[in-house]
């Protein structure tokens, strides 16, 4: 959003960027721009998790939603429309529309880097019992976090040094 960090020239457009060590992320070193997208909305999730598992295949994933967190009540807040935010049953739906598209499709870590996160109302959605369990394990708060979110370069750093770490040791250290 507009003005939130003026770090990076402040770009406040939706970039998809492949980190690497060093990395910083300029507009200029984005491999897709995206223009402006709802994070709101369920499709964008879609969209984000198909793009992933057609670019970049792998034998692990693991999602991490990061942004305001109220519990029940959702997540991912979009200031710049409207207010929308995701609620459970959007992330389920974006799940679904995965996994019916792509049916050996599996996520080993959600994860919520937002307060609020850690509730039944949450898990039951990613437990649905009418389609499947979509994660092996949820990574998530009860409380409030602090506003920049997950030591991301402490997160890097383990799976830089201990690829073949399993997703339950990886889950757990997050």
């Amino acid at each position: 959003i507009d003005g939130y960090n003026f770090t990076y020239n402040d770009w406040t457009d939706t970039k998809i960027f492949y980190v690497t060590k060093g990395f910083e992320p300029y507009s200029y070193n984005a491999i897709a721009d995206m223009n402006e997208l709802n994070m709101g909305d369920y499709y964008t999730l879609y969209e984000f998790i198909t793009y992933a598992v057609e670019n970049y295949p792998a034998d692990h994933y693991a999602l991490v939603l990061w942004d305001h967190g109220g519990g029940w009540i959702g997540c991912c807040w979009d200031d710049s429309s409207g207010d929308d935010h995701l609620e459970p049953w959007e992330v389920q739906t974006a799940l679904d529309t995965v996994k019916s598209c792509y049916p050996d499709f599996h996520l080993d870590i959600v994860g919520f880097d937002a307060c609020l996160m850690a509730s039944l109302e949450m898990a039951f959605e990613l437990a649905n019992p009418v389609t499947g369990c979509f994660a092996d394990y949820l990574v998530a708060s009860e409380e409030v976090e602090p506003g920049d979110g997950w030591p991301y370069d402490l997160i890097l750093d383990l799976v830089k040094n201990y690829p073949d770490l399993s997703p339950a040791l990886f889950a757990d250290w997050i």
